[in-house]
Parts: C-alpha cells; structure tokens; sequence
C-alpha cells in the first residue's frame, strides 16, 4: 500500500484518525517539554600505584623491612586486575542496598574510560531528580575508595603499599540528558502511530461489515419492481411471500345491445348480445383478460356476418 492510499483512506475515516493524531501529538509534546527527565552525575578516578620502598632504603631503615607487603594486586605490573575487581564490587547487592537503604533510586555505571589503559575509572550515575544524581555520585564515590582498601588488605597489607585512588574530577553537579526526553518523546509518537493505524483500520471493517449487512438501493428497487409486476407488496412496499391471484372478470362488450342477426340452425332468431357472451364465455379459459376494444370488434363482424 503506497502514502497516498493511507492518506485517502486515513481522511474517509477521519472522525477516528483526527483525534488520535491529536492525542498523538499532545503525547509527544507532554513527553518532549514537561515529562520528568534523567539528570546525570559523573566522577574520574586515577589509579595511582605505591612507593615501594627500595633495598637501600631498607638497609638505610631497617623497620621499613617488618612492614607487611603482601598486597596481591602488586604482582601485576598494572592496575587491570585491581579495576576490574573494584567494578564487579561496585556493581554488587551489597552496594545498591545501601543506596537504597538511603532512599535514592538511581542507576549506575563504573567503567574504564573508552580508548584508555588501565590506570582511569570514571563513575556515572543517572536519576530522575538533580539531588538524588548528586547524592548518588557522592555516595559511591565513598563506595569506590572503601572497596579499593577492603580488597587491597586482605592479607593485611600496610597502607604503604596499597594502589591508591585519587579523585580526577567530580562528582559534578548533575545536568539533565536531553537524550531521555527524545527517546520519551519517540515511544510516545511510535506509540501513537501504531495506535492511529490500528483505530482506522478497524473503522474500515466495521464499515465493511455494515455496508454487507445492509442490500444496496438497487436490489431494493430492483425487487418492489419485480414485485409490483407480480402484484405482491405488502402495505410496507416489501415484497410479500404470498402472491396474489387475479380474478377472471369478463369484460362488458360496447356496442348495440338488442339486434337480429339471422337464424340460427333451428330458424330461431339470434340475439347479438347472445353471440357476443358465447364468444366470451368460449375464449374465458384462454384469454381472462380480453380488452374493451377487442369485444367491440368481435360484435362488429358478427354483425357484418349476419347482414350478409
């Protein structure tokens, strides 16, 4: 089906498609100006690996030697394997319970920044409300510290050796994504769309429907005339089941009355009037309606016939 057939038939039925385009159009409107948007949050982190003190400075220091080393996280050379344990932390029940705990419903993403090393996370946080963002971000910015110690100490490593996270920016104060309200704005249209095709589609069959349901003026016509033919309209002008059946009247012979006209076998006069209702009564069963002009003719040839 090309545009312009759904246009005509969206304008035959356009008691349905004009109000739904309205609604459409209002929807995307509300969606697009006054619909509550998502505001957002972000923080960077730099991950920052320790001093570790050099055999010199041991031998310079001796205490420097019973400090505890054992930080697992130090046996890379990078900080990869520390990142990527902090973000399935951070992405934990444990935390979302206690931003929930707080009352704040916000959604949350710890990443690596794209085309980066290892060495940079930057935090987002995304709510439908500028404090709740902000609360949010700040909150798991604790989040993020705590868990780089508890993970680094779990075989008590001085603080001396642990990788440390340095705030880079942020949490900056929380700036609405217009992006949300166009894709609000685009379910609603599509929405919409869907809604004003399915409405006009479904006029279309109920008119379809009707216009089956009901016989068109021509058969109608053309039954009271094939009615009217046989003689069978009820009082309503339908078409009655019943047919009707014509009386066989004989029709009055005009012409003169009382005359001779000879004698017939036995030498008795005949009467004209006696010929014309023989006449009639013999051609009844053949013909029951015989025309007042025909009657007439047959009294004047008999007339004719018996002068001669």
């Amino acid at each position: 089906m090309d545009p312009l057939s759904v246009l005509k038939t969206m304008w035959r039925y356009k008691w349905v498609s004009v109000p739904m385009v309205l609604v459409t159009v209002l929807a995307c409107a509300y969606g697009l100006l006054w619909a509550p948007g998502t505001y957002e949050s972000k923080a960077t982190f730099a991950l920052a690996m320790p001093k570790v003190p050099t055999d010199l400075e041991i031998e310079a220091d001796p205490d420097l030697a019973d400090v505890n080393q054992d930080n697992p996280y130090l046996r890379w050379r990078d900080t990869s394997l520390l990142a990527q344990v902090v973000i399935a932390r951070v992405h934990s029940v444990e935390v979302a319970d206690r931003l929930e705990a707080e009352g704040l419903d916000a959604d949350y993403d710890l990443v690596p920044p794209d085309g980066t090393g290892s060495g940079m996370m930057n935090l987002t946080v995304t709510a439908e409300s500028p404090e709740t963002a902000s609360m949010a971000a700040v909150i798991l910015s604790e989040e993020f510290d705590r868990i780089m110690n508890d993970v680094q100490k779990i075989n008590g490593a001085d603080d001396s050796y642990l990788i440390e996270s340095i705030p880079v920016s942020g949490p900056t104060p929380p700036e609405e994504v217009f992006s949300s309200r166009l894709r609000s704005t685009a379910v609603l249209g599509a929405g919409g769309v869907v809604l004003l095709l399915g409405a006009v589609s479904l006029a279309q069959s109920i008119d379809r429907v009707r216009r089956r349901s009901q016989p068109s003026k021509g058969t109608q016509r053309g039954d009271a005339r094939s009615a009217a033919h046989a003689g069978t309209l009820d009082n309503n002008g339908t078409p009655s089941s019943q047919g009707s059946v014509t009386a066989k009247q004989p029709l009055p012979i005009h012409g003169p009355a009382d005359f001779e006209v000879g004698a017939d076998g036995d030498g008795r006069g005949v009467r004209a009037t006696d010929v014309n209702r023989a006449s009639v009564g013999a051609n009844a069963d053949a013909a029951p309606l015989v025309g007042a002009d025909q009657g007439a003719q047959d009294a004047r040839r008999v007339h004719a016939s018996a002068n001669r």
